[in-house]
């Protein structure tokens, strides 16, 4: 028996937190968790200290940029990979998730094959089919 890994997933839009949750629901080796309130996903991540966060950029409030700060800057959750997800696509946005240690960044539309084999690569899963 292995032991799940656990995505924390942030975004506003119903439909990306949909079209996730629907990528990853059939792998047994992942536990996904949504949270649509920035504030509540900064909360929610020290809680359950998950394995990967997926951030979207463009969030009410406070913007994807602005929780990787504060999870990259917390003892508590710095080790934690971020990956972000935007339809920002200059590279300025790019590079400026790579500067404060995202692990990575994925284009929207999302690509489902694109978005599946950056998290098996990020969290060293066999079998995201």
């Amino acid at each position: 028996m292995s032991i799940k890994k656990k995505i924390l997933v942030v975004d506003d839009s119903e439909t990306s937190l949909y079209l996730i949750r629907a990528i990853f629901e059939d792998n047994s080796n992942l536990e996904i968790n949504i949270e649509k309130d920035s504030r509540s996903a900064i909360k929610l991540t020290k809680k359950i200290l998950p394995d990967l966060l997926i951030i979207d950029i463009m969030m009410p409030d406070i913007d994807g940029f602005q929780i990787l700060n504060k999870i990259k800057t917390d003892e508590t959750t710095n080790h934690i990979p971020v990956l972000m997800i935007s339809a920002k696509q200059d590279s300025e946005s790019i590079d400026k998730a790579l500067e404060q240690k995202a692990c990575g960044y994925i284009k929207k539309p999302i690509i489902v094959e694109e978005l599946k084999s950056t998290v098996n690569s990020i969290l060293d899963i066999e079998n995201l089919n």
